[in-house]
């Protein structure tokens, strides 16, 4: 994924990046009346080209990396938990016990994706790859 910005800050070989934040509706938003107030965020990146305060860049995170962190964040523990709920039911009927537990285990199912934040930190970092020269 790529984003355009700004350079807010840079310390070491990372620098703050403001950039503009995207909605859902489009840019539509009175079509949605979603209230989307913050229009630009600022991400922490890796300043492997060496920009500098205020320059224009472009940012590339690695899709994939992103995908597997949502999938473990998001997917994972909502499967387990159907899951576990489907066992448990059949087994012991619908009760507060059987839903405690697999919320339980729904939650559990998180200690991977803290596991893969720990280990793949820089790998989810974007990184600063283009600096846009103004015309």
């Amino acid at each position: 994924m790529k984003k355009q910005g700004i350079v807010k800050s840079v310390f070491g070989d990372n620098c703050e990046v403001v950039i503009r934040r995207d909605t859902a509706c489009g840019e539509n938003c009175a079509s949605c009346a979603g209230a989307c107030k913050m229009r630009y965020q600022t991400v922490l990146a890796k300043n492997s080209i060496g920009a500098s305060v205020g320059e224009n860049v472009i940012i590339e995170t690695d899709d994939r990396a992103i995908y597997k962190a949502a999938f473990l964040v998001y997917i994972l523990p909502l499967c387990l938990f159907l899951i576990a709920y489907g066992i448990l039911g059949g087994i012991c009927g619908t009760s507060k016990v059987t839903i405690g537990i697999s919320i339980f285990i729904g939650l559990a199912s998180l200690i991977p994706a803290f596991a893969y934040d720990r280990k793949k930190k820089n790998d989810l970092m974007p990184i600063v790859t283009e600096i846009i020269k103004s015309t």
